[in-house]
């Protein structure tokens, strides 16, 4: 009896701790049988970040237990779709969430999971805002920036306190790509290397080429919009491929420095499309470097300060 008692403990006590660190490392644990240690391994990692827009508003405006119970059924809903396509939970940062595919497991298509489990966050997003929407409460709306490059996945902190986590550049230029959402008024954005290992999996379409803040190198980032699989959930519209296919020519025009034509087409572009942030962007620039043209060295490249 005593010993059933034990083994009862532990399989809870095992249960709870896969609770507030990834199952993965539970599960290393026990196989390797000894206590953990600090360090670990470099890893070629995709990395996700999500962010709640005007979380800090709706904060001032409920209690602690409604926004801990309203955060916690938002966390379930992107944390399941993030599990579903192999990722793992690194961490919940006040209303974000950080997630990583390959760094525990090995995963050889994590930017196309990656992918998906960020188009699936969108969507279930938006099943659970109509749900609130129906009983009058206030929405969050999610933002997602995703990185791909490598990393170290180990322990970080004191020999007392451990952290499992993934520590490197590319985390934080996926931080910094979720970020970037708010300026070109974006859902999803992907980093270029990101885009190039899913191949036409996704619909994606070129937004900027930005310099992220506190970083020395520049870097593409493209609008992740949809599979191109026919998936009934989170696959592209018609009306998607569409809009991209305009966007092509009215970006190439402003990439190949015809002001005037890039101002006529994204003009155009904005008539079919007002809510379009990108095109805003876009058409503010074109219009000003009409006026005022941008050096013959000009490369392009816009710095960002947007954290």
């Amino acid at each position: 009896q005593n010993l059933a008692a034990a083994i009862g403990s532990l399989k809870i006590t095992l249960q709870g701790l896969g609770r507030y660190i990834p199952r993965g490392v539970v599960t290393n644990l026990i196989k390797e049988g000894h206590l953990p240690e600090l360090g670990g391994q470099s890893r070629m990692v995709t990395i996700m970040f999500t962010d709640a827009v005007g979380f800090t508003k709706l904060a001032e405006l409920m209690t602690p237990q409604d926004l801990m119970r309203k955060l916690s059924s938002y966390f379930e809903v992107l944390s399941s779709q993030v599990l579903d396509e192999g990722g793992t939970i690194d961490k919940y940062i006040g209303d974000a969430v950080m997630a990583v595919w390959n760094g525990i497991e090995d995963n050889p298509d994590h930017a196309a999971h990656a992918c998906r489990a960020a188009l699936k966050c969108a969507a279930e997003n938006d099943r659970l805002n109509a749900m609130w929407r129906s009983f009058n409460w206030p929405e969050m709306h999610t933002r997602v920036g995703l990185h791909m490059g490598d990393a170290v996945v180990g322990n970080i902190g004191s020999r007392t306190r451990m952290d499992h986590t993934t520590i490197g550049a590319c985390v934080n230029t996926a931080s910094r790509l979720e970020g970037l959402n708010k300026s070109y008024g974006t859902r999803i954005l992907i980093s270029d290397v990101v885009r190039e290992a899913v191949g036409d999996m996704f619909l994606t379409r070129p937004v900027d080429l930005v310099r992220p803040m506190g970083s020395t190198q520049p870097i593409m980032i493209h609008e992740l919009l949809g599979t191109l699989d026919g998936d009934q959930t989170i696959g592209a519209s018609e009306a998607d491929i569409v809009r991209c296919d305009c966007w092509a020519e009215a970006y190439g025009h402003y990439r190949s420095r015809n002001w005037g034509d890039a101002v006529e087409w994204l003009e155009a572009f904005l008539k079919d499309y007002p809510d379009d942030g990108v095109a805003k962007v876009y058409l503010d620039r074109a219009r000003r470097y009409a006026d005022n043209p941008p050096s013959d060295d000009w490369d392009g490249v816009e710095d960002s300060d947007r954290k």
